[in-house]
């Protein structure tokens, strides 16, 4: 799913992404989370965030039921990325974005990091906040900033990746979805587990 934005030095504008991920069959609340990286912040019942990674090679989020994984984002990272100037001239790509550090209880994440883009030569502020909304729904909220350039276009991609094979896709507007982009106002689609477990991702465009 993809989302073309700009934001202005000039105007001080601030733009976020903001997505949900809703699942099915999820009935118990979370416990107290543990201090660390890569430690859940979870409970053992319900629904759960894994901080995974190290300060080398970057964190991520991962997604848990009753203590154990079954959805991941982006080949490993957080989002990927396209970034291009005012006359769309130059552009930046990046691939599976990590953060450089992170803070967390059992209901909020917050990652924090940069993205360097050469081509531009300008650095964008990432900071991207998890909150447990319900015992079914987490929102996931991409926030960018920068400073250098008057205009900056960026459109970004959020996969979300099961653990398993799924036994099926789907799409709110499409019975036989394949798995392809989806372009309503607020594109909504995911996956059935063989266990029955029915998955998400829900974007505000």
């Amino acid at each position: 799913m993809k989302h073309p934005k700009n934001f202005s030095r000039r105007r001080f504008i601030k733009q976020s992404i903001t997505g949900g991920l809703v699942i099915g069959q999820i009935a118990n609340a979370l416990s107290p989370a543990s201090t660390g990286a890569t430690e859940t912040v979870d409970g053992e019942n319900g629904l759960a965030l894994r901080v995974m990674g190290d300060a080398t090679h970057g964190y991520h989020v991962s997604y848990l039921l009753r203590g154990k994984p079954f959805a991941g984002q982006d080949r490993g990272g957080e989002f990927s990325g396209l970034f291009q100037n005012e006359e769309r001239s130059v552009e930046d790509r990046v691939k599976a974005w990590k953060a450089t550090s992170w803070a967390g209880n059992s209901t909020m994440v917050t990652l924090t990091g940069e993205c360097k883009l050469a081509n531009l030569n300008t650095t964008v502020t990432v900071s991207i906040d998890y909150q447990v909304v319900t015992d079914h729904v987490v929102r996931k909220k991409i926030r960018l900033q920068q400073a250098d350039m008057l205009l900056l276009f960026y459109q970004l991609t959020n996969r979300l990746e099961p653990q398993e094979p799924p036994a099926k896709l789907w799409s709110f507007d499409q019975l036989n979805w394949r798995g392809e982009a989806l372009r309503e106002y607020f594109p909504a689609a995911g996956f059935r587990t063989s266990g029955g477990l029915c998955i998400g991702l829900l974007t505000d465009a």
